[in-house]
């Protein structure tokens, strides 16, 4: 499972392939609370997503990825237009 801090949006069912490669994609569920009229009271929607991670470095002895890559299959559906593009973390 990858979060935000609140845990409000989250990706589950991750599947990847190209692990350990430079680059590696994937699949995922993403999960997002709607936080209509509040967090409390919202439901979550979910929606397929497209994954990527990249920029593969040893850091201090441990390889780690630099950024993740996601967006959902149709951001419409969930109404985020923060999701419109790409994200890079």
């Amino acid at each position: 499972m990858l979060t935000c801090a609140d845990a409000s949006t989250y990706l589950e069912q991750i599947t990847w392939t190209g692990w350990g490669a430079p680059q590696a994609t994937g699949r995922a569920t993403l999960v997002v609370n709607t936080c209509t009229a509040s967090c409390a009271a919202g439901k979550y929607l979910s929606e397929p997503a497209q994954l990527a991670l990249g920029d593969l470095r040893d850091r201090a002895g441990r390889w780690e990825y630099g950024y993740v890559w996601m967006r959902p299959d149709r951001p419409d559906h969930l109404r985020l237009h923060r999701f419109q593009g790409p994200l890079y973390y």
